[in-house]
């Protein structure tokens, strides 16, 4: 799903709020000048570090009409077997995922009572990834410029 998230290097979780609707606060990452990181005594040479600046965009990834959500730790979390994108990105919608069928089938109900189908979409950040289940496409605004 293209959006504004798109126009940014990368993101990282800066809060998230939930009170009727979820908003999630990300701030951009900008690559900074090259150099050396040490890390455990050893040597990578030639990186980009990535950092936020008093430039960096913060934006407001609101759902408000939603069914499920959570947070996962980026860092512990590798692949996602049995996933299928209809979009990648910092923002992606999944037509198919065991995130998606554990909700259907152990919240399914929300068929009956709502009468309308929901989404997929996973939040991509470099430290975590949300997944919401929602009725509705999520509203994305830059909320510092």
């Amino acid at each position: 799903m293209k959006s504004l998230l798109d126009n940014g290097h990368s993101w990282v979780l800066d809060r998230i709020e939930y009170s009727d609707v979820l908003n999630i606060y990300l701030q951009e990452l900008k690559c900074g000048p090259i150099q050396d990181a040490d890390i455990g005594g050893s040597t990578i040479r030639n990186v980009y570090p990535l950092r936020a600046d008093e430039s960096s965009l913060v934006t407001r990834v609101s759902f408000s009409d939603l069914l499920a959500w959570q947070c996962l730790n980026e860092s512990a979390t590798t692949n996602f077997p049995g996933d299928v994108r209809e979009s990648s990105g910092f923002l992606a919608v999944l037509s198919s995922s065991v995130y998606l069928s554990y909700v259907l089938s152990n919240h399914g109900w929300y068929v009956e009572v709502q009468e309308r189908s929901v989404r997929h979409y996973r939040v991509w950040s470099e430290n975590d990834i949300l997944d919401v289940v929602a009725f509705d496409s999520p509203v994305i605004e830059v909320v510092n410029a």
